[in-house]
């Protein structure tokens, strides 16, 4: 039987796919769990620098960032409400956004070098979701640990 963790990121990923693809379809146009533009924040400020901040684009990395987080704090949330530590919402978060990214990489790497590229930015994405999950997690359960022992 897998680990708890595992089901709870496979189902936290799922619903995480789903919003993505709802919000690229419907809003940005590509889809909230692709890291690619993590990778490519370094070279557009370098030509921003060159050229100007005019064609600088913020917003793909950002709402990526917010997505990795968003998954992170889910993950923490539904880690401590089934009773887990901050460590099992470190790995819950990581599947839950891997789930997301794997589709995009299927969907869109047709090249060794954009493979690199989003491994790369994978791995920056999957660590700052376990990170937020973890903050988070941490956070609720000294919440939790407070409400409890709160005199009355």
């Amino acid at each position: 039987m897998p680990r708890r963790w595992v089901i709870e990121g496979l189902l936290l990923g799922s619903a995480g796919w789903i919003l993505s693809q709802l919000a690229a379809r419907s809003l940005i146009g590509r889809p909230l769990g692709d890291p690619l533009p993590l990778a490519l924040v370094p070279a557009a400020v370098m030509r921003s620098v060159g050229e100007g901040f005019a064609y600088f684009d913020l917003r793909s990395p950002l709402l990526h960032l917010i997505f990795a987080i968003g998954i992170g704090a889910g993950a923490a949330w539904l880690t401590v409400r089934r009773g887990g530590t901050a460590q099992m919402a470190r790995p819950t978060a990581r599947i839950a956004l891997g789930l997301s990214i794997l589709v995009v990489l299927v969907q869109q790497v047709d090249a060794v070098v954009v493979a690199f590229y989003y491994g790369l930015s994978a791995f920056v994405s999957l660590s700052i979701s376990a990170f937020a999950a973890d903050r988070v997690a941490r956070w609720l359960l000294r919440r939790q640990a407070t409400v409890i022992n709160r005199p009355e």
